[in-house]
């Protein structure tokens, strides 16, 4: 199943006009990052991002 839900996201991409496709999950998700690297999918890395109870975002 999740391999047909990146297939049919990946083809909607140009459909609406973007070129970027990204993915979110935990590095400890070795499906998730199998799923991906599947289709080529370049891993980076990015702040971790927490979220308050106030609502805002805070990187570090």
């Amino acid at each position: 199943m999740g391999r047909r839900l990146v297939e049919e996201n990946i083809h909607r991409v140009p459909v609406v006009g973007s070129k970027t496709v990204t993915a979110g999950f935990f590095d400890h998700n070795e499906p998730s990052i199998g799923l991906f690297e599947v289709f080529d999918f370049e891993r980076w890395r990015i702040p971790r991002t927490w979220r308050s109870s106030m609502g805002s975002n805070m990187t570090w």
